[in-house]
């Protein structure tokens, strides 16, 4: 097995994982945040950031199918690798801003303590 078959074979496997890694964080997202609203809504801290939170886990959502229909314009390869790298980059940028909103609004802010 040459060097690049053996690369290209491993750069397979790390994309099905982080694949794999990116559908179960957004299923225990989505699953967290409907009990949440759904059976502890007195848990919701802060109303506004958990909107936010369920806005960008939609947003996530719909980034591979807006590149997607970016990609149905038949740019040139190079582009459409840019592209496909970019969306999958904002894609999981969005995701972990989604969870950071989530959490921030599940979890009480604690003010800091008095040092004087």
């Amino acid at each position: 097995m040459s060097t690049d078959s053996l690369q290209a074979a491993i750069n397979q496997m790390v994309t099905s994982f982080t694949g794999a890694m990116d559908t179960w964080l957004v299923l225990a997202l989505m699953v967290a945040l409907f009990v949440a609203a759904t059976f502890r809504p007195q848990q919701v801290r802060d109303r506004r950031r958990f909107r936010s939170a369920i806005a960008l886990l939609g947003l996530y959502l719909v980034i591979p199918v807006a590149v997607g229909l970016v990609l149905l314009v038949d740019p040139t390869s190079e582009a459409a690798s840019i592209i496909s790298q970019l969306g999958s980059l904002v894609g999981r940028l969005v995701l972990a801003l989604s969870i950071v909103r989530a959490l921030q609004s599940l979890i009480p802010a604690h003010d800091a303590p008095d040092m004087g």
